[in-house]
């Protein structure tokens, strides 16, 4: 009797696993499908450890913010990044605040890494949310390799590509140029 009650307890147990997993990757679907891509143009990162495992770590040029806006902001603090796009359809950051925003402008949440104030204007330093992209282990090494070299020699824009809706963001690619990094990693695998 008492086998029977831990092979029961196990199997519930192992589907509830599994809904937790599968529940998460229904919400990211979720938000590819209904949310909006963004273009997060890449910033160079340290050249000897861009890579850890499975994933390249990414760093943005918007990750810094400059605001007259003085007030006080914690390192660590949840924040509200509203966005907007330039010409050349990159993400700039259009504000902070503590509270989601009201109006329809796309935004997602970050955390406030430093604040540093000075007589007229501050500067925040965010860590956005999706600063690692994951990928298939046999191509995470070619990927890292182009990566790398690509901040050394290419004068393409290298950059993530963001869904975001409803203030929940979604990583799906890293391109360097117009190609995705993925692409580029196999097609280096094969030659």
């Amino acid at each position: 009797m008492e086998k029977k009650y831990y092979m029961v307890l196990f199997a519930l147990l192992a589907i509830a696993q599994l809904g937790v997993a599968a529940r998460m990757i229904i919400q990211q679907e979720q938000i590819i499908q209904k949310g909006e891509p963004f273009f997060f143009k890449t910033a160079p990162i340290d050249p000897y450890d861009p890579f850890r495992g499975k994933y390249i770590t990414l760093r943005f040029e918007a990750e810094q913010y400059e605001t007259t806006d003085l007030r006080t902001w914690q390192a660590q603090e949840e924040v509200f990044v509203s966005i907007i796009t330039d010409s050349a359809g990159f993400v700039q950051i259009a504000g902070l605040s503590k509270t989601p925003p009201l109006s329809d402008t796309p935004y997602f949440q970050a955390r406030v890494n430093y604040f540093y104030p000075t007589d007229s204007l501050a500067t925040i330093s965010l860590d956005f949310p999706f600063d690692r992209f994951y990928m298939e282990e046999s191509k995470a090494p070619e990927a890292e390799k182009i990566y790398r070299e690509a901040f050394q020699q290419s004068k393409e824009d290298i950059y993530a590509v963001v869904f975001i809706n409803q203030g929940k963001s979604v990583l799906e690619d890293v391109k360097i140029g117009e190609q995705s990094i993925k692409d580029l990693s196999t097609k280096k695998i094969r030659e």
